[in-house]
């Protein structure tokens, strides 16, 4: 008979340790557990239990991860990372993300968009933008790909913020011009697109 116990671990009682046949299966955070493992009830063989156990943990990490995106929209990366920081189980992470991407939960290529979008139209340019959504999502060939479209339409954006934010700047001034330059490079634009669009204006 197979013996099925769990217990608070007496190192530290924030976890439970889940034992079969006197053996350590799994140490889990007690506060997202214990519930599941009150409403389960284990049968069955050793092999039977541990695959209640790993239902158990995609189902406390697809709560989870939904719970996450209630409070705030977020690209599967940092989905991922969330339920790690919550101590959850690897396979049961990649489950519970493949299935908020599937049920439409989770959309990096519309987030993505969005947040380009949102930078460009408070005047940051690609250099800036590609840093800041860099942090997030690591190194993403999608994000080069969107910041290579975005990068043809500098001079628009550089134009855009000579007319406004630089208008009092007078352009034919080498320190005024100076002054310009050093503010669009601040904001992500790149040299020769500034350069380019100052041309244009003072012509």
């Amino acid at each position: 008979m197979t013996i099925f116990h769990v217990h608070r671990d007496p190192e530290s009682v924030d976890y439970l340790l889940v034992t079969i046949d006197g053996y350590p299966s799994k140490r889990w955070p007690a506060k997202l557990f214990e519930k599941e493992i009150q409403k389960t009830s284990f049968s069955g063989d050793a092999q039977q239990m541990y695959k209640q156990l790993g239902e158990i943990e995609t189902k406390v990490a697809l709560k989870q991860a939904i719970y996450l995106l209630s409070k705030k929209s977020c690209f599967s990366s940092e989905l991922q990372g969330k339920l790690e920081e919550k101590e959850l189980d690897a396979v049961a992470i990649e489950n519970a993300v493949a299935y908020c991407m599937k049920a439409g939960y989770i959309d990096d290529d519309r987030k993505m968009e969005y947040l380009i979008a949102k930078a460009k139209d408070r005047g940051f340019g690609p250099f800036v933008i590609k840093a800041k959504l860099r942090k997030v999502l690591g190194e993403d060939k999608k994000l080069d790909t969107y910041i290579d479209a975005c990068s043809s339409k500098q001079e628009e954006a550089i134009d855009k913020l000579l007319k406004t934010k630089l208008k009092k700047l007078l352009l034919t001034n080498p320190m005024e011009r100076k002054k310009a330059i050093n503010y669009l490079q601040r904001r992500g634009f790149d040299i020769e697109a500034i350069l380019s669009a100052i041309r244009s204006r003072k012509q």
